[in-house]
Order: C-alpha cells, then structure tokens, then sequence
C-alpha cells in the first residue's frame, strides 16, 4: 500500500474509441480472427439491452451460457450486472446440477446452440 501511495499515477478514462476489448469469432462465416470492440461499442450495446428491456430488474437471474469469449454474452453480463441482476453460470462438467439452485427468469442462445442443445436442457430440467 505504501508503494501505491508513494508513486500515484494520473487517471486517465479511456475515450469512446479506445479499444476496450478484443472477441474472437469462430470463423464459421470465414477465417476466425480477432474484432476489436471499442468502449463505445460495448456502451452502446448494453445500452441498446437495457433501453430495450431485454435485461431487466434486480431481481433477475440471468443463465450465461455461451462462452465469456462471446460479444453477446459479454453483453449480458455487463447489462445484467448493471441491471442490479444476478448471473448463473452453467457448467458442462456439473450437467443439470448447475441449474437446479438457481430461478432463471432470462436466458438467451444463438441459431447454432438452440438446435443442438436445448433438447438436452429441456429434457435435463425435467428430470
């Protein structure tokens, strides 16, 4: 701590369209490759969610899902936190054990993910 104290640098915020992040894309369209996401960008997007409603109150839980890698997820996570929300994140390895503490009022998927794996999440939660 006194280190810190002892050799403050100055806060410089970073401007809208300084780079905040990079997302890598699984190339099923093409080549994967890096997108860089600017901190505009990202604000707007979670703006967009949260002008929508689409991430809603505080007591929301949110079911992450897709990869952290995703810009989609890191979306909702960022508008669900913002939102006051919670997160629950399922976890492969744990199964239907990953869903059964937790009340998911939203979740969101992708084409791909929604035709291979929410039979296997529908017919898990039934059980």
């Amino acid at each position: 701590m006194a280190i810190g104290h002892d050799h403050r640098v100055v806060n410089t915020p970073p401007r809208a369209e300084d780079v905040c992040t990079i997302c890598y894309t699984s190339g099923t369209t093409g080549v994967p490759k890096g997108a860089l996401i600017t901190h505009r960008n990202l604000a707007s997007a979670v703006s967009g969610c949260l002008y929508t409603g689409i991430c809603g109150r505080a007591t929301d839980v949110y079911l992450s899902y897709l990869p952290l890698a995703h810009v989609l997820e890191r979306i909702m996570n960022l508008a669900i936190l913002m939102a006051g929300g919670r997160i629950g994140f399922y976890q492969v390895s744990f199964g239907k054990e990953s869903l059964i503490h937790i009340t998911i009022t939203i979740a969101i998927a992708i084409a791909i993910l929604v035709h291979i794996d929410v039979h296997n999440v529908v017919w898990m939660a039934d059980d």
